[in-house]
């Protein structure tokens, strides 16, 4: 294995390091093609590394007897690495393996690990225009030393001449292998981390996570989101509770949940809780469907905050986690007069006023850009037609218009948006994935026309992000969360707990960049190809003269 170096006469020693050596300019072009520095890192170091193989054949024969050809060490980053070969895959014959192996895993710290991104490339040794290439990621660590190896390039297509030049990558029984590698300073501490090899939520973030029973699902979210409001807590641990009442009943499991969260150093299960939403009702299935989490969440709202104010004696909950709206409908002219008279002597009037908590907060996204886009056109007036026109009596439909006007703001603000609908016959419920943008700051003053609402109490600061991956019958729910005053998020995906940095939040991010090669981790794979924009379902914002008071431990 050798480097170049530009305007050199010699190459360095392939021990080496080359990134304190200036490459050739096609070395930094395809550096940047086969090892680019994901957006949002920094690069700790890069090297590039060649090796000619001059009798390809013995290295096959090899192989088959020995399984594994080695290059000469190199070294990156301070560490010894090393390239294993594998002409004849064992996996997967027709296939050639390749894989980065560090050698210093046995002499560093016992939590030492790197990020590493590299490409391998296979080129004709007199012309680097024919070659075949591969690219890998991986964490290193003393429980995984090496990058997966077992599928990297196909064997036939070495000894295929190529279409644009008319020439094989392996010819005369010689080919090159090039190796262009990074290794990357993770802040985060989780850049392609494999979960299912030890990783411990608690001790990388301080977080548990819950075990959530499958019934359970769409509510762990919710109950993550709920457990980091500091405000919560301290008037559920107050709060003098009434036996057998479902509100209460419901107020008391979160209470011990909420307890065993604080303290536990693994999963906490939510069975209690799970038992006490049942008496919720609204599920019409074991557990809520996606289309009905909006109409979830509101009855768990409004029965917790019953619930805590009867133990209570006080309205402080409500305005921590209720507020009030006041929706006025009126009968607009036209139609059948003799109809309308006739129900309107069955008692029918002309003009409705319904109050009722703003949390959730339901929003219409379809054919919207933004929140606060489908915010103002919540708050507007509204022309009631089709099947969202009241009934006269239950029976006979009529237009009118709805205005939405709200009293006063929760501390806390839940905005679900309206991402699952049921249609179609059979019915049959559909997920929409069109993209809305989450403001990080959000004034209501601003997006409500007309409204007297003070400044000071309608500038919310983003919290928390539920998402859903997966289509609409299946998949998992998870939640974003900052949940201190510090601007650290954490995903929260039932017992997995992650830090994640704001440009995943917030959509600024390539999956392909964040995901490791490793092909078992489908997991982290999913959690960071469901893109937020795309498959947030519930937004949670916090007063901004409230933060201090309302999140943290």
């Amino acid at each position: 294995m050798t480097g170049h170096q530009e305007g050199g006469s010699t190459d360095p020693p392939p021990y080496i390091n080359l990134s304190n050596h200036p490459l050739s300019s096609e070395d930094k072009r395809l550096l940047e093609k086969y090892a680019p520095l994901p957006k949002g890192f920094e690069e700790d170091e890069h090297g590039v590394f060649h090796w000619v193989i001059d009798d390809y054949d013995k290295k096959l024969k090899q192989s088959k007897e020995n399984s594994t050809v080695y290059s000469q060490a190199f070294t990156l980053a301070g560490c010894q690495w090393q390239l294993h070969m594998y002409p004849q895959s064992t996996l997967h014959p027709e296939y050639v393996g390749m894989r980065i192996r560090c050698d210093t895993v046995d002499v560093v710290p016992e939590d030492w690990e790197k990020c590493v991104v590299y490409g391998v490339v296979m080129s004709n040794v007199n012309d680097p225009n024919s070659y075949e290439n591969a690219t890998s990621r991986f964490r290193v660590s003393h429980k995984i030393p090496a990058s997966v190896y077992d599928k990297f390039i196909i064997r036939e297509k070495l000894s295929k001449r190529q279409t644009y030049n008319d020439k094989p990558v392996l010819e005369d029984n010689k080919v090159r292998v090039s190796i262009y590698m990074r290794t990357i300073l993770d802040d985060t501490g989780v850049l392609w981390e494999y979960f299912k090899k030890g990783y411990s939520s608690y001790e990388q973030t301080g977080y548990a996570g819950l075990l959530a029973q499958d019934r359970c699902l769409p509510l762990a979210p919710l109950l993550q989101s709920l457990f980091h409001i500091k405000q919560l807590r301290t008037t559920m641990e107050s709060a003098v509770y009434a036996d057998n009442e479902p509100d209460s009943l419901l107020a008391i499991a979160l209470l011990e949940l909420f307890a065993a969260m604080k303290k536990s150093t693994r999963p906490v299960s939510t069975t209690k809780v799970e038992s006490a939403v049942k008496l919720l009702g609204v599920a019409t299935q074991p557990y809520p469907s996606n289309s009905q989490i909006g109409e979830f969440t509101a009855a768990f709202l409004e029965s917790l905050v019953a619930g805590l104010t009867k133990a209570t004696r006080s309205k402080h909950i409500e305005i921590l986690l209720g507020g009030l709206k006041r929706t006025t409908t009126k009968r607009v002219g036209g139609g059948d007069t003799k109809r309308l008279s006739f129900f309107q002597r069955l008692g029918s009037s002309d003009k409705t006023v319904v109050e009722s908590p703003v949390n959730p907060l339901r929003l219409n996204i379809r054919g919207f850009h933004s929140v606060a886009d489908a915010l103002r056109n919540h708050f507007s007036l509204h022309i009631l037609t089709g099947d969202e026109r009241p009934r006269s009596k239950g029976i006979v439909p009529y237009d009118a218009t709805e205005k939405i006007d709200l009293l006063y703001l929760p501390s806390v603000l839940f905005i679900y948006l309206s991402r699952f609908d049921i249609a179609g016959t059979p019915a049959k419920v559909t997920k929409s994935d069109a993209d809305i943008e989450f403001e990080e700051r959000l004034d209501m003053a601003e997006v409500i026309a007309g409204s007297d609402i003070s400044s000071s109490s309608s500038r919310y600061t983003l919290y928390g992000v539920m998402v859903h991956r997966g289509d609409a019958e299946r998949g998992n729910h998870f939640c974003i969360l900052r949940p201190t005053v510090d601007d650290k998020w954490f995903i929260f995906e039932d017992e997995l707990v992650v830090p994640v940095r704001r440009d995943e939040v917030f959509d600024q991010y390539d999956a392909k960049d964040i995901a490791c090669s490793f092909n078992e981790a489908k997991r982290q794979r999913d959690i960071v190809g469901a893109k937020r924009f795309a498959n947030a379902y519930m937004l949670v914002y916090v007063r901004d003269d409230k933060t201090s008071k309302i999140i943290g431990m």
